[in-house]
């Protein structure tokens, strides 16, 4: 999913494989099992690697 904003939190859980987040600008890799938050507000975007 490209790089958007949101009027709410949103709650990402890894279920197989590994995702890449970015927040603000900053990378965050998820692994099976792995969960974030992506505040309010804040660019963010999600990307499968696997």
């Amino acid at each position: 999913m490209s790089s958007h904003k949101s009027g709410g939190d949103s709650f990402v859980t890894c279920l197989d494989g590994e995702g890449e987040i970015t927040i603000d600008g900053v990378k965050y890799i998820l692994h099976e099992g792995g969960s974030i938050v992506m505040p309010a507000g804040l660019p963010h975007a999600v990307y499968g690697k696997e």
